[in-house]
């Protein structure tokens, strides 16, 4: 079989191609629209377009910049927590768009000058995927491996790319990283690096904080006969797998299989600045993270917050480990907080304000061996209002555990999660213990509690989320407006009971009516635009308005009957896509579904009328005895999702 050139592939598959101030165009360079970034530098003037932000961030060694609220340039060197494009609503002057109030539109600016090398390695892993690339770039590998969810990547022979999720416990190396050596398909990208004095070393390099590409277009070919191969194929014999299209079956295609977004997001097609683009996007109210799982924006309590230990190790190779790394947002685990005694050794954040901890994310730092892989063990994380960080005393009485780490510790630049006992505890300090071994963490991250994690422990009952003061407060309620549904209905609840829950995510509205029409059901359910449930009786509570459905929200469940079916047509009311793009007005952004929600007004014959008149398709809801569940409510967590979380705490 023929491979196509890189610059061709590039071409052909409307890929972001190398970009310079001479040759940077706005369609290639556009990545998505993100909730949160981190800023090298940002312009104190009022950015007018695109192009400026461009030339404004033109010397520094990251390659992406960040537009947000029609105004603002930040010069990117990590991003995290995208969202579909039309929540950038916001135009510069030249009408480009440039992010929202809230949200950040991101571009490629020009080739990467550095990337995100982890440390070196004397013996390499060996490759869960790798792919022989033409025209070798460190951009491409990342791409690959980022886009099949691996978190570390590395080249150990020439032009071929290898993705991991480990690596061995050996001999490693950190120093200044070198970026030096260029592809030889193109001049102004890097094909590998190293750090200095350790030339003859590979490294190890991470996916999951520096890279974002855009998700419409793959970095190899999804041919039905490609044999789990990855290659770039000139053309598929045999047609394209499920949710692919084009002739190198390159192209997300959200008409099947849900663009193969899986079953945590909704593919789209999103217009910006007067370009396609398809997008896997996350329910509305959600963010994608790191790990390509979607959950509720947060904010992290601990970054840059003042830290503290109980002691300061000085590493031979490393330095002083100070307490102050722990809170620095660098993950590589080389540059850690590391105590020095083995009793009642403990490391703490200062929050300076009070919250009720949800969930606490600890990375570890990176060992050469497996005995220093103990330290993070069965550590505690435990939480006060108050904290001497004085103390060289054990002072676990005086504080409330949270929870323990687990028994199997993580490799550096993976997150072990750790979800606190007690939501409604307000905290000021978050401290890592370790009872009988050194200590040593690479960072930490503390988020609040909230309904959406595990329904804010709150079991069965209505999870409540009050604003006080700065912080968030859980309050658990017993379900009093339920109400149950067995006629053909229409309305948006906060919460439904269904008889039967469809396995496959991302179904359309009609496919979801299919789906419950052969299992012998009258009533569909969906959820957040994701989720498919059935049913001939349906236990609904609290219901809201239909707008919360229309987004649709993350939190709402859509219960419907049927669409109006005219001829081979399906009408629909072109609801979420009209009332994103009413947002939109005056700017370059739009998108839409391949399917919408169905009509709210959707008017069906009377089967009883023989005049032929119509009625409204929402009849009145009989009320009916309580009935309390949980609802099945899914949210994952990261590496961990928290049925999971759930089960490993009953064991």
């Amino acid at each position: 079989m023929l491979k196509l050139s890189l610059r061709l592939f590039l071409v052909a598959c409307f890929r972001v191609r190398t970009l310079t101030s001479d040759d940077w165009n706005l369609k290639d360079s556009y990545i998505g629209c993100f909730r949160n970034v981190g800023s090298s530098k940002n312009a104190s003037i009022v950015t007018e377009k695109v192009e400026e932000c461009v030339e404004f961030c033109e010397d520094e060694t990251n390659n992406l910049i960040a537009l947000k609220n029609g105004k603002e340039c930040h010069c990117t060197y990590k991003l995290d927590c995208a969202v579909a494009s039309f929540l950038c609503n916001v135009s510069c002057a030249s009408k480009q768009a440039c992010g929202g109030e809230e949200f950040y539109s991101v571009y490629k600016a020009k080739p990467r000058r550095i990337h995100d090398g982890f440390f070196s390695l004397s013996t390499y892993p060996v490759p869960s995927i790798s792919m022989d690339f033409e025209g070798f770039t460190l951009e491409l590998c990342a791409h690959f491996c980022f886009e099949h969810n691996y978190t570390f990547f590395q080249t150990t022979l020439e032009d071929v790319c290898d993705c991991n999720n480990e690596y061995e416990y050996n001999s490693m190396n950190y120093s200044e990283l070198v970026c030096n050596q260029m592809s030889s398909s193109d001049s102004k990208e890097i094909s590998d690096c190293f750090f200095k004095n350790f030339d003859h070393v590979n490294v190890l390099y991470s996916t999951r904080f520096q890279y974002e590409f855009q998700r419409g277009v793959s970095i190899h070919s999804h041919c039905k006969n490609g044999n789990g191969d990855y290659k770039i194929e000139e053309t598929c014999s045999e047609g394209c797998l499920e949710g692919w299209k084009g002739k190198s079956c390159m192209e997300r295609n959200c008409a099947t299989n849900n663009g193969d977004c899986g079953n945590e997001m909704k593919c789209i097609h999103s217009r910006v600045n007067d370009f396609e683009y398809i997008e896997c996007v996350c329910p509305y109210g959600t963010v994608r993270n790191k790990w390509h799982l979607c959950e509720v924006f947060k904010v992290n309590l601990a970054l840059f917050k003042p830290s503290y230990a109980s002691s300061t190790h000085n590493d031979s190779r490393r330095g002083p480990c100070v307490a102050a790394h722990v809170s620095d947002g660098i993950y590589n685990g080389w540059l850690v907080a590391r105590v020095s005694e083995e009793v009642s050794a403990w490391i703490a954040v200062d929050l300076e304000n009070v919250y009720c901890v949800g969930l606490v994310r600890i990375y570890d730092a990176a060992h050469d061996n497996t005995n220093a892989v103990e330290r993070m063990v069965k550590f505690v994380i435990r939480l006060g209002r108050q904290f001497d960080i004085s103390a060289k005393s054990d002072m676990r009485d005086e504080l409330e555990t949270c929870g323990m780490g687990p028994d199997k510790k993580e490799l550096a630049g993976i997150a072990m999660n750790i979800l606190c006992a007690d939501f409604t505890l307000l905290s000021q300090f978050v401290v890592i213990q370790q009872a009988h071994h050194k200590l040593a963490v690479a960072e930490l991250e503390v988020y609040e509690a909230g309904c959406d994690i595990m329904n804010g422990r709150c079991g069965e009952k209505k999870c409540v989320e009050l604003r006080n003061a700065s912080s968030t407060v859980i309050n658990c309620e017993e379900w009093v407006n339920d109400t149950t549904i067995d006629q053909p209905s229409y309305g948006c609840f906060k919460k439904v009971v269904a008889e039967h829950e469809h396995h496959r995510y991302g179904l359309s509205y009609e496919q979801c009516v299919n789906v419950c029409r052969s299992n012998s059901y009258n009533l569909s359910v969906v959820k957040g635009g994701m989720k498919c449930l059935c049913g001939n009786r349906l236990t609904v509570y609290d219901e809201v308005p239909e707008e919360s459905c229309k987004l649709p929200h993350h939190q709402f469940y859509l219960v419907f009957h049927d669409y109006l079916m005219l001829g081979d047509d399906i009408t629909t009311s072109n609801t979420s896509t009209a009332a994103a793009n009413d947002s939109l007005a005056g700017t370059n952004i739009n998108f839409s579904y391949e399917d919408e929600p169905p009509s709210y007004r959707t008017e069906l014959a009377s089967s009883d009328d023989s005049a032929g008149k119509t009625r409204n398709r929402r009849t009145k809801l009989k009320s009916a005895g309580k009935r309390e569940n949980c609802g099945n409510v899914r949210a994952d967590l990261h590496v961990c999702t928290l049925s999971e979380l759930e089960k490993k705490e009953k064991t």
